[in-house]
């Protein structure tokens, strides 16, 4: 008898190798689908003589998955039939698609009974359907669409790593709104971007921000006067440091003062930009600390799939303590970094100090 091992990620290339010598896979014949779902039904796996095995233990029962692959159709179900057998339940094939029902009504006549499972149909939609959202029942999916894209700018961005904490805290939210929502769903999502590469997944982010004309291509029209207007001060700044930063040198010096000053003054003003930055970024990288202290004090129970009272006291001394030492360290460092831009950098555009030195 061929023995089924629990599913793991390197059965991936069984998998490949099965459809692509029979290519009849359905939406829950991938591997990606079985191996993410198998937290809510355990499936097993075996390789059956060119075939592939898949069975699934779960509330219902015990049933496999149509053994496709390039071997022997006949002993593929025989070994499913006795490994069934020798569990004390009947041969079930669940999940078979028309190609399927017809390769298996053709080669094994007379072998099976086919009935149709209503419970666990699923919506089929072609591409144009669901591009254009035409027709009656879809006609408040439509009319959703368009309120929202009138509600809102949005973007339609791919799902990469970059982006796994933005779909982690949508997935949160909608469980705190949701009680809790489905627990092997969540799970399984989670699942799924911790191994997005090994299991060749992709998807996308959609994300949504409040009307603000332009964000999302920003291209802000400034008006012709405005535009001349910044033309003729630039102009006459640079003719007056040309003019006047060298009229108490003499020769040649007054060149080098004048250009001396012009390219000072760029490069001051550039690096005062750049001084007063680092506010911004320190705010930013409080924001970042703050969502790690979150994260990890949310762990414990995602872990475990929901609040308990010891996760949730986890949570708390972790949020306390973390926040805590975040408030005091960017306390600490606006003050310093303040105190120093405005001695060094913003002082020094008007403070003339005096007095006699003592």
């Amino acid at each position: 008898m061929i023995d089924f091992e629990p599913i793991r990620i390197e059965h991936k290339t069984l998998f490949a190798e099965a459809y692509a010598a029979e290519p009849t896979m359905s939406s829950g014949d991938s591997f990606g689908c079985v191996y993410l779902w198998e937290l809510l039904c355990r499936r097993n796996i075996a390789w059956l003589d060119g075939r592939l095995g898949v069975e699934y233990r779960c509330s219902r029962g015990v049933f496999y998955a149509y053994p496709a692959g390039p071997g022997d159709l006949r002993k593929a179900v025989e070994a499913l039939e006795q490994r069934s057998a020798s569990l004390g339940a009947p041969l079930q094939l669940r999940g078979l698609i028309p190609a399927q029902k017809e390769r298996l009504m053709s080669e094994l006549p007379g072998m099976f009974e086919y009935t149709q499972d209503r419970d666990n149909y699923d919506y089929i939609h072609d591409i144009e359907t669901v591009a254009t959202l035409s027709g009656k029942k879809l006609h408040g999916k439509r009319n959703f669409c368009n309120r929202f894209e009138k509600a809102h700018d949005w973007a339609f961005l791919p799902v990469v790593p970059e982006r796994f904490d933005d779909c982690l805290t949508l997935l949160d939210e909608w469980g705190r709104e949701n009680d809790g929502g489905n627990r092997e769903e969540n799970l399984a999502i989670r699942r799924a971007l911790l191994e997005w590469d090994e299991l060749g997944m992709l998807g996308g982010v959609l994300y949504a921000l409040p009307l603000l004309p332009g964000l999302l291509n920003a291209s802000f029209a400034v008006p012709a006067a405005v535009g001349r207007a910044g033309q003729v001060i630039l102009i006459v700044g640079i003719v007056m440091l040309l003019f006047g930063a060298g009229r108490h040198s003499k020769g040649f010096g007054k060149v080098t003062a004048a250009f001396g000053a012009i390219y000072n003054t760029a490069t001051g003003w550039f690096g005062d930009v750049l001084s007063y930055s680092r506010i911004m970024a320190l705010m930013l990288a409080g924001g970042v600390v703050g969502k790690v202290f979150n994260n990890v004090a949310l762990m414990p129970a995602v872990n475990k799939g929901h609040m308990t009272f010891g996760t949730g006291l986890v949570f708390i001394i972790i949020f306390v303590l973390g926040h805590t030492m975040n408030f005091g360290l960017n306390i600490l460092g606006c003050y310093v970094h303040d105190l120093r831009l405005q001695c060094l950098e913003f002082f020094g555009k008007f403070y003339q100090d005096g007095g006699k030195p003592f």
